[in-house]
């Protein structure tokens, strides 16, 4: 048995709570948040179209990484919103055990596991895309309507020895979801799994999260606004390029069919944003748009869109 640290539980971290718990090789605990009183005296409610309702009973629930007595964690899967990454190290500190502990990443962005790389050289960092729809619905309540497809791999280290151990960790953690009939994907490919993600969410998010439409009626409100969101996808691959990331030729033409073949999605921008929380701006928009920068690049979509969702983050922070 695994004992595994869930730092997040939202939607995406109510479905790998889930996961993680039916696939019956893990001893489960989680930082639940806001969440915390209701699933520690009665557990997660799980309610899924594809998996039914379930009650997920960790064998821990904590409001921070403090609270936690010592800790022995296999994995730290976080799973909580991008919002500060280079405060993620400060919390998860006291629970990593030096050479250890495997750190998992499962957010949107790119860019955010720079700063555990830094902090924690001795552990391997796994990077996982998820492409999943759910959201919390209430009090210790998560609402689940895709089946997830998780895209799993690792942040290599220098030697061969670290490599060995990165590629031991990619394979142990696939196994663990494997056992619980999530779908999966690993690669060697992870970074540029991750900026077709993120290029899909830049493209998606803001305008649904300034308009506060989904996207099907955010297409149709305008013959203008899929033009926009091509722009920015443009942008996002022009950037991708100057990083050393290539995408295949028809990349845009397949976001495209994806999104006509998803009928109207509901983005987790908007739906913070209409909840008045803060956003994912900074790893979505701010960190794609502060290389465009330091590669000379002329991107003014997506500076345009970062600047009118950073003012929403502002007056939500600021409760203006």
């Amino acid at each position: 048995m695994y004992n595994v640290l869930l730092n997040g539980l939202g939607g995406v971290g109510g479905v790998y709570a889930y996961v993680l718990q039916k696939s019956n090789l893990v001893n489960l605990s989680v930082i639940a948040r806001s969440n915390y009183a209701p699933v520690k005296e009665q557990g997660l409610k799980f309610k899924s179209t594809i998996y039914g309702d379930h009650v997920v009973s960790p064998v821990g629930t904590y409001k921070t990484t403090a609270d936690i007595e010592s800790p022995d964690f296999d994995f730290i899967v976080c799973t909580n919103k991008a919002l500060d990454p280079e405060n993620l190290p400060n919390e998860l500190r006291p629970v990593v055990t030096p050479g250890k502990t495997v750190i998992v990443v499962i957010q949107n962005g790119v860019g955010q596991e720079v700063p555990l790389q830094k902090a924690f050289p001795e552990n391997p960092v796994l990077v996982c895309v998820t492409w999943v729809s759910a959201f919390k619905t209430g009090d210790g309540e998560v609402s689940h309507t895709v089946k997830e497809l998780t895209v799993i791999g690792a942040c290599y280290r220098e030697t061969e020895a670290q490599k060995a151990a990165d590629r031991k960790a990619l394979d142990t953690f696939a196994s663990i979801l494997t056992a619980a009939n999530s779908d999966i994907e690993v690669t060697d490919e992870i970074q540029r799994k991750r900026w077709e993600k993120c290029s899909w969410n830049a493209g998606l998010n803001p305008t649904t999260a300034l308009t506060g439409l989904d996207t099907v009626s955010l297409f149709d409100s305008s013959e203008f606004a899929f033009g926009l969101s091509n722009k920015v996808w443009t942008e996002m691959v022009s950037i991708a390029n100057k990083e050393g990331i290539t995408f295949g030729d028809n990349f845009i033409e397949g976001l495209v069919k994806k999104i006509k073949g998803l009928g109207k999605v509901q983005t987790s921008m908007a739906d913070d944003i209409r909840n008045n929380r803060p956003t994912e701006v900074e790893v979505i928009l701010g960190n794609p748009l502060r290389l465009a920068k330091k590669h000379g690049l002329e991107t003014p979509y997506l500076e345009t869109l970062y600047t009118l969702v950073k003012g929403q983050d502002y007056r939500i922070k600021n409760r203006l």
